[in-house]
């Protein structure tokens, strides 16, 4: 039996947010560890973009020119949808709950229906409008009518950062870009991410802490590298 493309694209997606749904309840101890949320990204970041590396390189067959004909796309997605989105994310879960945080960055897709709207000027299908009401409603009803529930502004304001580099983020990756393959794109951004955020943290623009102890985690203790290793990979 054959899986058609939509069938293919909904299960990919649904793995998608399953895995990406792991970063906020592994990144927490560790930020509350003392790891800084550019150092955290960081980390994540570069382990990501290594475990990738193998794969870009097999896609690319040795087109390396496609990464500099597709250059602002993967430096959008390294700087804007890797280093600024997870960045602030991690910024907002140290002060507000995970799931606030999510609730709140799961609103890119309505941020990308405002900007289509204000751009095109024309009001999007009904069937567009109904389904943006019923994702903020199925999200809050999945996270919870409590999770909404502004606990520090400072860190609203970040997952609102957060929702609207996520959105830039899904933008990117949705563009044609010169027949470069998806693992590329993503590997390259998350290989752009780190060695920046790392330049960042040096200067001093960003607190740049890590600890390297064991952490609480679910009820138990472990090593530090456990839970970054669980977000660099599912995540």
């Amino acid at each position: 039996m054959r899986v058609s493309p939509t069938s293919t694209g909904l299960i990919a997606a649904t793995v998608s947010f399953i895995s990406f749904g792991t970063s906020g309840a592994f990144v927490k101890p560790l930020l509350e560890a003392g790891w800084s949320p550019a150092a955290a990204v960081t980390a994540r970041a570069f382990t990501a973009g290594l475990l990738l590396l193998p794969f870009v390189v097999v896609s690319l067959r040795g087109r390396w020119s496609l990464l500099l004909q597709a250059r602002w796309s993967v430096l959008g997605m390294g700087l804007v949808g890797v280093a600024v989105t997870q960045v602030l994310y991690f910024a907002a879960i140290q002060r507000i709950p995970v799931a606030t945080a999510l609730l709140i960055e799961f609103l890119a897709p309505l941020i990308l229906v405002g900007f289509t709207w204000a751009v095109s000027r024309r009001t999007p299908a009904p069937v567009v409008l109904v389904g943006s009401v019923l994702a903020v409603g199925g999200l809050v009803l999945v996270i919870g009518p409590g999770a909404i529930q502004a606990v520090d502004p400072i860190g609203v304001a970040a997952a609102f950062g957060a929702a609207i580099g996520c959105a830039v983020y899904f933008l990117i990756a949705a563009r044609p870009n010169n027949g470069l393959p998806p693992v590329a794109l993503a590997g390259a951004g998350l290989l752009l991410a780190a060695p920046v955020l790392a330049l960042v943290g040096a200067t001093g623009l960003l607190p740049f802490t890590a600890t390297f102890g064991d952490l609480p985690l679910f009820g138990t203790t472990t090593a530090w590298w456990v839970p970054l290793l669980v977000v660099a990979v599912f995540g």
